[in-house]
């Protein structure tokens, strides 16, 4: 596959011990300025700490509540640093 557009998670950000190797493969899967990453959840008080470690990598683009309880994460890979 030589691009990904969108890359879809459903309930990832419950296991902080997780959050390296998920954002590892996010990011080695997304192209830089151009994938967004679309993460679905309930919420567990511990979707701040991936999005502190994300922030290197990933944008937020929106954070909204789809429905009571369940909330939607609108991510997008960061471009690539100009040397």
């Amino acid at each position: 596959v030589d691009e990904i557009d969108l890359v879809c998670g459903s309930d990832l950000l419950y296991a902080p011990a997780s959050f390296e190797a998920l954002l590892e493969t996010m990011t080695q899967i997304c192209k830089p300025g151009h994938t967004e990453v679309l993460l679905a959840y309930p919420p567990r008080y511990t979707e701040d700490i991936f999005l502190q470690q994300a922030e290197e990598h990933f944008e937020l683009l929106e954070l909204s509540e789809i429905e009571p309880g369940i909330f939607l994460q609108r991510l997008l890979r960061r471009p690539a640093p100009s040397l």
